[in-house]
């Protein structure tokens, strides 16, 4: 913590000649802060996981065999129920004819609610798709 008591001891330092008394006080006061601005860096960063997880966990639900997402009074989706599941990522269900393709695994997902919602399709996953970003940007002090 910086201590009011500190700051008044640098001036103190200062006022009766101790140069480089209060300097070395002042690195010490410096250092301090910039560990302190990097712990808050990082304690923002994981409330902000949290939020999103949170989020998540309270507008993702289940509906016609896929991931939808509520936000700002929309639904929001489909998603790829299987990336989801075994990425922890959100990706947007392309619409062809009477089905849905995911653009990163390549699945075909069913239009209608079946037992079997994916079917298997020949595709290269990596890089196709499109990740959608549920947060905004770490600001640091």
């Amino acid at each position: 913590m910086l201590a009011y008591s500190t700051f008044k001891e640098i001036h103190a330092l200062f006022t009766r000649g101790h140069f480089e008394a209060a300097r070395r006080m002042l690195m010490e006061l410096q250092a301090r802060y910039i560990a302190l601005c990097d712990e808050v860096g990082m304690l923002k960063k994981q409330v902000q996981e949290f939020e999103d997880i949170l989020f998540l966990a309270q507008n993702l639900i289940t509906e016609e065999g896929q991931y939808w997402l509520r936000a700002g009074g929309i639904k929001h989706g489909p998603f790829c129920k299987s990336c989801y599941e075994y990425t922890g990522k959100l990706f947007r269900l392309e619409s062809h004819k009477n089905v849905w393709r995911c653009p990163y695994c390549g699945l075909l997902h069913s239009r209608t609610p079946e037992p079997r919602q994916a079917l298997a399709v020949n595709s290269s996953p990596a890089g196709q798709g499109r990740i959608l970003p549920f947060r905004l940007p770490i600001k640091h002090c």
